[in-house]
C-alpha cells in the first residue's frame, strides 16, 4: 500500500473528518484521487524530450503519414502518450509560394499601396531588393534540384553587400571523396540556374559531415564564378585546389 493512498485513506475514514457520514468520506476520497490523476497526467505530459537519433520521422498519428523529420538535438514537449508514442505541438513556417492557392497577399498590397517609407526611398534604396527577389524566382528550381540529385535541401540566401549566394543541404552517408563531388556539381549546377538572373561572385555550399551526422554548416566549400564556370564539374582534383574549404564550420581553412 502506497504512503499517499495510507494518507487518503486515514483521512477518509476517521481523522480529519470525525462526525461526517461515510458517504462523504469517501466522495472526499474519490475527489482526492482524481485530482491526484489528472495532477500526474498532467505533469507527465509537460514532460520535455530531446530526439537522440540524427533523425526521427514526424507522423501524423502512431504508424501514420509521416509528415517531416526533427534533427538531433530538437526539444519537444510532451502532450500525450499511445504506447511507445509520444504526442507532441509543434509550431513552424513553410514557404507560401510551394502551397497551392497561395496568393502573397502582403506583396500585392505593397505594390499597389505604397507606403512612406517606400516613398522616402532613393532608386539605389529599391535596386539593393532585386537580386534576393531574382533569387526567390528560382527557389523552387534549386530546391526541386538538390532533392533529386544531393540530398535534403536547407536553403538558398544572397547576402548582396558581400555578392555571395549560400546554399544549404544535407547528406547521408556517402564518404568525403563523394561528399566534395557532390559540393562541386551542385555549384555548378546552382549556378546555371542563378547565373542569368542574380549578380553574384562567389557560391558557398554548406553541408553536413561526409558520414551524415552533423548540423548543416560544418563541411563548407566556397569558389568565385570564375572558377566554377571554368572547370564546370569536370576535374575534381582543379576544384578541390581552387577553393576554399573547411571542415569544421570556417573555423580553419584549406
Amino acid at each position: 500500500m502506497s504512503p499517499l493512498y495510507r494518507f487518503l485513506r486515514t483521512r477518509a475514514t476517521g481523522q480529519g473528518l470525525v462526525g461526517q457520514p461515510r458517504a462523504t468520506r469517501w466522495l472526499w476520497l474519490g475527489t482526492m484521487l482524481v485530482v491526484f490523476m489528472v495532477t500526474t497526467e498532467h505533469l507527465r505530459a509537460r514532460r520535455v524530450f530531446e530526439v537522440a537519433k540524427p533523425t526521427e520521422n514526424i507522423r501524423s498519428s502512431p504508424e501514420g503519414l509521416r509528415l517531416g523529420v526533427l534533427e538531433k538535438g530538437t526539444q519537444i514537449e510532451e502532450v500525450g502518450r499511445d504506447g511507445q508514442w509520444v504526442k507532441f505541438e509543434l509550431t513552424g513556417w513553410i514557404w507560401g509560394p510551394s502551397l497551392e492557392g497561395f496568393e502573397d497577399i502582403t506583396s500585392e498590397r505593397s505594390s499597389s499601396i505604397p507606403t512612406d517609407e517606400e516613398d522616402d526611398e532613393g532608386p539605389g534604396d529599391r535596386s539593393e531588393r532585386q537580386p534576393r527577389q531574382a533569387l526567390n524566382v528560382h527557389l523552387d528550381d534549386v530546391r526541386d534540384l538538390i532533392n533529386e540529385d544531393f540530398g535534403r535541401f536547407y536553403g538558398l540566401s544572397l547576402d548582396a553587400e558581400l555578392g555571395r549566394v549560400t546554399l544549404r543541404f544535407r547528406v547521408p552517408d556517402v564518404g568525403e571523396p563523394a561528399l566534395l563531388r557532390r559540393q562541386m556539381r551542385a555549384q555548378a549546377r546552382v549556378d546555371v540556374v542563378l547565373a542569368a538572373d542574380v549578380s553574384y561572385e562567389e557560391l558557398r555550399v554548406e553541408t553536413n559531415r561526409p558520414d551524415g551526422t552533423g548540423a548543416v554548416g560544418q563541411y563548407v566549400a566556397i569558389a568565385d564564378t570564375a572558377t566554377i564556370r571554368r572547370i564546370a564539374a569536370k576535374d575534381l582534383d582543379a576544384w578541390i585546389e581552387s577553393v576554399q574549404r573547411s571542415d569544421d564550420g570556417g573555423q580553419t581553412w584549406k
